[in-house]
C-alpha cells in the first residue's frame, strides 16, 4: 500500500530542546498554514508523555543499545502524521524523521490490515486498557524468553505504560485518534495498533508492509519552506 497524497516532511534531531508533542504541532502549522491557537490539543490524538518515552531515547544512559526501529502513525486535523526512528546509536543519523500529508491518508495507511498467514507468530486482539503488557508478554512467548529478561532489553526504548497509553482513551472516556506503532525487536517485526490488536512476525514481508505504509522519502515537496525547515536547528535545508 501507498500513500498518493503529497507530504511534507521534517528532520528532528534528538538534541532539539522542544518537546516533539510541540515539534509536531510546529509543523503541522506549517502545512496548514494556520497559528498554534486555531490548532486542536494534540493530547485529544495521542498521549503526548507517551509520545514522548517511545521517541525520545535519549534520555535515557542505554539509548540505542538495541536495534529497535520504531514508527508511529496517527491521524490529527485529518492529516496523517508519521514518526519514524532508527533506533540504532551505530548509524550516523540519530534523529527522528516527521511527515505530514498534505492531504487525509486513505484509513488503511494510519491502520494497516495486519496479516493472518503462517509467517505471523503472534495476531491477537486485546483491549486497549492492557495492550503495552499484552505486548510484552507476547514478545516473551514468541522470542521464548523470561518476561524480566525481555523487559530488561526493550525498556529502554519502551515501557508497558507507555504503549498502553499513547492510544488510550482520554480521562473521560473520549476516544483518541486512530493509529498504529510498529517496532523491530531482535528481527521480530510487532505492531499493535489503538484498536488492541496485535501481531508479530518474522517475516520480511511484515517489513515491507510497514515501511510502505509510511511516505516515501521521495515525495518531500517544494511545500516545505523555511519556517518548517526551523525544525532542524543546524542542519541546512535540502536543495530544491
Amino acid at each position: 500500500m501507498s500513500i498518493e497524497a503529497p507530504s511534507a516532511q521534517f528532520h528532528v534531531p534528538l538534541g532539539c530542546e522542544d518537546e516533539l508533542s510541540t515539534q509536531i504541532s510546529t509543523a503541522m502549522v506549517s502545512v496548514l498554514d494556520t497559528t498554534p491557537t486555531a490548532l486542536p490539543p494534540l493530547y485529544n490524538a495521542i498521549d503526548p508523555e507517551a509520545l514522548e518515552t517511545i521517541f525520545s531515547p535519549h534520555r535515557s544512559e542505554s539509548w540505542g543499545t538495541y536495534d529497535c526501529p520504531t514508527t508511529l502513525a496517527f491521524e490529527w486535523c485529518e492529516r496523517g502524521v508519521w514518526i519514524k526512528y532508527a533506533g540504532n546509536a551505530a548509524t550516523a543519523s540519530r534523529e527522528r524523521t516527521l511527515t505530514i500529508t498534505t492531504d487525509a491518508p486513505s484509513p488503511s495507511a494510519i491502520d494497516p490490515e495486519l496479516p493472518t498467514d503462517k509467517t505471523v507468530a503472534c495476531n491477537k486482539d486485546v483491549p486497549i486498557d492492557v495492550v503495552g503488557t499484552s505486548v510484552f508478554l507476547s514478545i516473551a512467548d514468541v522470542v521464548d524468553d523470561d518476561l524480566p529478561d525481555i523487559c530488561d532489553r526493550l525498556t529502554n526504548r519502551l515501557t508497558p505504560d507507555a504503549l498502553t497509553a499513547l492510544f488510550q482513551p482520554q480521562q473521560d472516556g473520549t476516544a483518541r485518534a486512530t493509529g498504529s506503532l510498529s517496532f523491530v525487536f531482535e528481527g521480530y517485526a510487532v505492531t499493535v495498533t489503538s484498536a488492541g490488536r496485535i501481531s508479530i512476525a518474522t517475516d520480511d514481508g511484515q517489513l515491507a508492509l510497514h515501511s510502505e505504509s509510511t511516505p516515501s522519502d521521495n515525495t518531500v515537496p517544494a511545500l516545505v519552506d523555511d519556517a518548517a525547515w526551523s525544525l532542524t536547528e543546524d542542519r541546512p535545508k535540502p536543495s530544491r
